[in-house]
């Protein structure tokens, strides 16, 4: 099971062209940021964050 977990995190981060690392603990985070990060907008009271 955790070598299916690490295949699927592994993948995003690829997939975002971040090349692997293992001195860097934030490519899954850089990732996501790449990925989804200009599609999300979180407002609070009408207000843009």
């Amino acid at each position: 099971m955790w070598n299916a977990i690490q295949e699927e995190i592994c993948g995003v981060i690829e997939k975002a062209g971040i090349e692997l690392n293992k001195e860097e603990h934030d490519q899954l985070y850089k990732a996501i940021l790449l990925l989804v990060g200009g599609a999300i907008n979180v407002s609070v009271n009408g207000a843009p964050y």
